[in-house]
């Protein structure tokens, strides 16, 4: 199974890939069938897992990477 270690050496939180579900095997007719996650990779999934928690936990880290874009006065 992939993972990301969180690159904030204080932090050290491990992400782990979890591969979409089937979604074939879903019996609820209003559940929405989204295919889109079907052909991403394991590195793609965690990396983006990874961009989330950082951003979500650690602000500065998140600009350094430019993962955060700084607001402009007036928009």
């Amino acid at each position: 199974k992939a993972v990301r270690t969180c690159p904030v050496k204080s932090c050290g939180r491990k992400i782990y890939d979890h591969p979409p579900l089937d979604t074939k095997t879903i019996d609820d007719p209003n559940e929405v069938r989204d295919t889109a996650y079907e052909t991403t990779s394991a590195e793609l999934r965690t990396r983006a897992a990874m961009d989330a928690h950082i951003i979500s936990r650690h602000e500065t880290m998140a600009r350094t990477l430019g993962l955060l874009n700084r607001r402009v006065q007036g928009d």
